[in-house]
């Protein structure tokens, strides 16, 4: 409280600057779940013909590769596990949100869960690329073959299986925390001066504000002495003493009648009567 008439100053109420923190936590935990169940699903499906009553199917998962429709044949061993890059960004992007979730009702520039994220993003990105770009060589070869006649006339086939759509989902998600991530929070202290509410701020209620002190009277210098004796004297002067009359006035006895007054009957020795 401020004045004798104030109230309890509790300021507005505060804005939900950490909406842009939330939403990014929220898309990153998204983003991991789809990466993660896409390794498990199919990313690429190969269909040959090999002379069989059926197609002969390889399926492509982040962890292994299984054939169907081929009696004899066992599923390859040692298949490059695709899953692990994407699974690590996964598990990074899940600390980052809970990072992130943590200084959503906090101030200022929280730099360590911002970095988690973006750190995140750049390798969740980069392992769905990686993949990509595998099965749209695995495809292009394939239709290349195809077309050019050197299949050996198994005609494959290669379609994109629905693990590889839900790592692009996961990617593009990701890609949207980036302004998110990027730019500091608003409630940071920044180099401009922009301070928290409540720092060297004006109350906005008219009701908190002091009473402004009255102004003091104007001093009115006495007959015949000049104003500019009654300034105020300079830095370092000897202080005046209160029986002293401002400026260069000499003292005055006290009886002494004023300048130019008319001589008073009975106060000069000639006017007393002599003595017989």
């Amino acid at each position: 409280m401020s004045g004798p008439y104030a109230h309890p100053q509790t300021g507005p109420p505060p804005p939900s600057l950490g909406a842009p923190r939330l939403i990014a936590a929220a898309l990153l935990v998204v983003a991991a779940a789809l990466a993660v169940g896409g390794t498990f699903l199919a990313l690429s499906v190969r269909r040959y013909d090999f002379g069989l009553p059926g197609d002969t199917v390889v399926s492509t998962t982040g962890w292994a590769v299984t054939i169907e429709g081929a009696p004899g044949m066992t599923n390859p061993p040692g298949a490059a596990p695709l899953g692990i890059p994407v699974v690590v960004a996964a598990g990074l992007a899940a600390v980052a949100a809970i990072l992130l979730l943590l200084s959503v009702r906090r101030s200022g520039d929280h730099v360590l869960a911002r970095i988690a994220g973006i750190g995140a993003v750049g390798l969740l990105v980069g392992s769905v690329w990686i993949i990509w770009i595998e099965l749209f060589t695995l495809a292009s070869n394939a239709a290349v073959a195809v077309r050019d006649g050197s299949d050996g006339g198994f005609h494959p086939v290669v379609v994109f299986g629905a693990g590889a759509w839900l790592l692009l989902a996961a990617a593009l998600l990701a890609l949207a925390c980036i302004p998110l991530l990027a730019m500091p929070p608003a409630d940071a202290v920044s180099a401009q001066g922009r301070v928290p509410y409540g720092v060297d701020q004006e109350p906005t209620s008219p009701w908190s504000r002091s009473p402004a002190p009255a102004a003091a009277p104007p001093v009115t210098p006495p007959a015949g002495v000049p104003s500019a004796s009654l300034e105020t004297p300079p830095a370092g002067a000897p202080p005046i003493p209160p029986d002293t009359p401002p400026g260069d006035v000499a003292p005055v006895p006290p009886g002494t009648p004023p300048t130019g007054a008319p001589p008073v009957p009975g106060d000069s020795p000639a006017h007393e009567p002599r003595q017989p």
